[in-house]
């Protein structure tokens, strides 16, 4: 039938109006026009498709609501351009429909000039390159729809790489007309400055030739606009800009670090690191680090110099950021000279210059090669000197904390540390200063190594370990607690103490005179209480616990009323039955005493890390819920209108319950004491 059967085709789709129906066809289309030849017929297979364009639908009933108007236009877009015959009808197009006030009609014509760079000739879009530069660079400027603006710079990154593909001497005409006019608006106190910089650089990223025009163009004009300014805020925003052109070119650019334009934006970069003026360093550092990977050996080494010094220098957070980022880039390209030219040169001095250089190296601890660096120099000091002891073990938990790295970890234990750790901490046994501060971080660092280890590894720590601080017990329940806790509270289920340490635990809990000390050491015993396994001897060990409170009661009633709460808290999450009585003994006492309320917050609060599991807890689904409504019952039962202690008791356990919960309860509970 030859073209008789493609003019039937063009009939039988002329009309059609039915979204179903249309999107079936743009998907089959695509497949027909790649197989036959239109001839003549071209351009009205072009019109019948046209006309559509650009897609407006909306879904009117249940029947189509699978089909949208993105499918039905990323359908017919492909369709418009399938053929490159279709470059003549579809450029001019989509041309027309970008200059349209509605958005989608904007949009579609962007995708259609980016889709048509897929199957169109590089000449058809020659022919048009100044009209399509010029429509795009109208839109980013005007367009205040921020949607509109990144897909005219990605259209504009897609048709100059493929102009850029033309066969004959590539002509710079179009890119010299629009460069031209927008080298008028690269003064920082331009509104146009910066849409005119996007364009530039989606420019330069389309192609090598595009990149390497840009940059012999607009770089030094940009150089010689800094070099004459003395605003400080205008130098940062030619600088940011400078580094991204070169940026743009790093791609393409294989001799860039040998050119002019490279070595100068660098210089400026370097010199930009030593300026005063805080926002203008901030930006040299980020600025270079950028450039890190074509940065010369000698300029390197300039750097290098700045950043021995600057490490160690207080200096506002976000310079500090930039100071860090620079310092672990080029610690991932060039880690030896680092080592070599800032590490090993710094000098270190009081406590404010080792706490920013540890704090320094600590950024860079994830690079394999500054690992043992790292741990020796956090691991490695002087346990007399307290102050420089606490500023080593400040960074070191800093480390751990942001930083989950199972080599460092690992790197951690081949070095004892835990051993090293329990060491310093027992030495200050033997001197007089007041080391609660340095034996805080030491337990919390001991958490954060010990924590993530296997069940084997723990094991044999905790045996070895606890064993070895049994002795200083008598001598400083706070040494031996600290220890314990940072021992202890993040072993996994299993591995927990033997029953007398835990009753141990609750008489330190009630009868020591430190409030820290008795805190650390009641958290640590709810900790245990929730991962004891079950089984006799634990029945046995809450046995002994509830012996020694009833004992200390009437002597330190709202230190016991404290280990009771946590007792509670520890029972509850994991579904204990013994958690019956211990609620009921804290009842009992709230009736004659408001304070004991408080211990009701304690139980609700989720938010404490030794019962978390993080340390391995046992945490049952809904255990606030669940515990909200069993203590609210039983408040209801014994509610007296002249006993205040239940309403305060209301008033914590209101705190942290989940508000669902409390308006079924409430509901319920207002039959119960209407009053």
């Amino acid at each position: 039938m030859e073209l008789h059967f493609v003019y039937g085709v063009i009939s039988s789709i002329d009309g059609e109006r039915d979204p179903r129906n249309l999107l079936f066809l743009f998907q089959w289309l695509k497949t027909f026009l790649n197989s036959v030849s239109l001839h003549h017929l071209t351009e009205e297979m072009f019109d019948v498709l046209a006309c559509y364009f650009p897609i407006d639908f909306k879904a009117s009933s249940s029947s189509m609501r699978n089909i949208t108007r993105e499918d039905l236009a990323t359908e017919l877009s492909s369709c418009l351009c399938a053929i490159p015959e279709f470059a003549e009808y579809s450029i001019p197009l989509a041309l027309e429909k970008l200059e349209s006030s509605l958005q989608i009609a904007k949009m579609d014509a962007l995708k259609l000039l980016r889709d048509g760079c897929m199957v169109f000739s590089p000449s058809s879009y020659y022919t048009h390159s100044t009209e399509i530069l010029f429509q795009l660079q109208k839109e980013v400027f005007s367009d205040k729809d921020n949607i509109i603006k990144i897909d005219c710079l990605n259209t504009l990154t897609a048709v100059i790489n493929k102009v850029s593909q033309c066969e004959e001497n590539y002509d710079y005409a179009a890119l010299n007309n629009i460069v031209t006019t927008l080298k008028g608006n690269l003064l920082p106190n331009s509104k146009l400055f910066q849409p005119s910089v996007d364009i530039l650089l989606h420019i330069a990223a389309a192609s090598e030739q595009s990149s390497i025009y840009v940059l012999k163009k607009i770089v030094p004009l940009l150089v010689n606009t800094y070099s004459i300014l003395s605003n400080s805020s205008e130098k940062v925003i030619i600088l940011k800009a400078l580094t991204q052109f070169i940026k743009a070119h790093i791609r393409y650019g294989n001799n860039l670090s040998k050119s002019d334009e490279f070595s100068t934006v660098s210089m400026i970069c370097l010199k930009a690191c030593t300026e005063i003026d805080e926002e203008l360093r901030s930006t040299g550092f980020d600025s270079i680090a950028n450039l890190a990977e074509l940065l010369p050996e000698d300029t390197r080494i300039v750097l290098y110099k700045c950043l021995q010094n600057i490490i160690m220098k207080p200096e506002p957070a976000y310079v500090r950021v930039s100071i860090l980022k620079c310092l672990k880039t080029f610690s991932n390209h060039y880690p030896a000279e680092i080592n070599n030219n800032v590490l090993q040169k710094a000098k270190i001095g009081d406590k404010t210059s080792l706490n920013l250089y540890l704090n320094s190296i600590c950024s860079i601890a994830g690079i394999k090669y500054f690992r043992d660096i790292v741990t020796d120099s956090l691991i490695n000091y002087d346990v007399c000197d307290i102050e420089l002891s606490i500023v080593s073990l400040k960074n070191m938990e800093q480390l751990l904390k942001e930083t989950y790295d199972v080599e460092l970890l690992q790197v951690l234990l081949q070095k004892q540390a835990v051993n090293k750790l329990v060491e310093y901490a027992l030495k200050t046994m033997h001197y007089d200063n007041d080391y609660t501060e340095l034996l805080v971080y030491i337990s919390n660092v001991l958490k954060m190594v010990i924590g993530p280890q296997d069940y084997e590894i723990q094991s044999n720590l905790i045996n070895y370990q606890t064993n070895r601080i049994d002795s200083c017990r008598e001598r400083s329940e706070e040494l031996y607690m600290f220890l314990m806790d940072g021992l202890t509270s993040r072993v996994r289920k299993g591995l927990s103490p033997d029953c007398k340490i835990i009753v141990l635990f609750t008489k330190i809990s009630i009868t020591n005179s430190n409030s820290l000390i008795r805190d650390v050491s009641v958290q640590l015993l709810a900790n245990l209480i929730n991962k004891y396994p079950e089984g006799d001897n634990f029945i046995k060990c809450l046995d002994e616990i509830k012996e020694n409170c009833l004992i200390y009661i009437n002597m330190y009633k709202p230190n016991v009323i404290l280990v009771i709460s946590w007792i509670i808290k520890a029972l509850v999450m994991r579904n204990h039955p013994e958690a019956s009585f211990w609620i009921d003994l804290l009842l009992n006492h709230l009736k004659h005493d408001c304070s004991v309320a408080k211990g009701f917050k304690i139980i609700m609060n989720d938010t404490y890390k030794s019962l978390s599991t993080i340390s391995y807890c046992n945490k049952t689904l809904l255990y606030q819920q669940k515990f909200f409504v069993m203590v609210t019952d039983r408040l209801c039962e014994r509610y007296n209108p002249e006993n205040v202690s239940y309403l305060f008791s209301i008033g914590y356990l209101l705190e942290y319950v989940p508000e669902q919960a409390l308006l079924l309860q409430f509901k319920k509970s207002a039959l119960i004491c209407p009053k």
